[in-house]
């Protein structure tokens, strides 16, 4: 499994960076680095929703370029179709027969434009079933392997984890107080998430 998470160490060294953020004031960055550092790591098993690193503008103008289809946009005039996304990779290998990680790693990485999906969008290509050969055949086929490694994973994670176990309960309490709908593509990305924060803190 290959979990990948945009790289915003950009705006915290203004000397080597490229990009926009040569132009914001020093001071701004001060205060984005003391908030992340205060809160650690993204929370997102709270009550009242997700609680980031950093503010929800910071967050959007940060994140990955994404493409709305399959279909590659080959126009040259497009620039944002050639830059690539510079990401904070973990990959992961898991025993298929118990949910063990067998061994991990983290690099920084270079990675295409991913396919952007809705929550509702990633449930629909795990629950059904599409012609052989199409484009929705593909990414259902991908979702759906990386959701079995990702489940045994998590499987396998409540089983020794006592952290573990008392999340999915909060979570559980979430949805029914709330009546929040957590979908198939909800636990996908949950389980893609502590997946990261595991091998991370390890």
């Amino acid at each position: 499994v290959l979990i990948h998470v945009a790289d915003v160490s950009d705006i915290y060294n203004l000397e080597q960076s490229s990009s926009d953020f040569m132009n914001i004031d020093t001071s701004v960055l001060e205060v984005l680095e003391n908030a992340a550092v205060g809160r650690g790591l993204s929370r997102y098993d709270l009550p009242l929703g997700p609680l980031h690193l950093l503010p929800p503008t910071a967050l959007k103008s940060l994140a990955l370029t994404t493409r709305k289809t399959l279909v590659s946009n080959t126009d040259a005039s497009n620039n944002s179709a050639l830059v690539p996304n510079r990401c904070v990779t973990i990959w992961a290998y898991i025993d298929e027969r118990d949910g063990r990680v067998i061994d991990f790693g983290l690099e920084r990485t270079l990675i295409s434009q991913p396919v952007a999906l809705t929550f509702d969008e990633a449930t629909s290509l795990l629950d059904k079933t599409f012609e052989k050969g199409t484009s929705s055949f593909k990414l259902s086929s991908i979702l759906k392997l990386v959701g079995r490694n990702l489940e045994l994973w998590s499987h396998h994670n409540k089983l020794v984890n006592k952290f573990a176990r008392n999340r999915e309960k909060r979570l559980s309490t979430k949805s029914v107080e709330t009546k929040f709908r957590r979908t198939k593509g909800h636990r996908l990305v949950d389980a893609a998430l502590n997946l990261y924060s595991s091998t991370v803190s390890r």
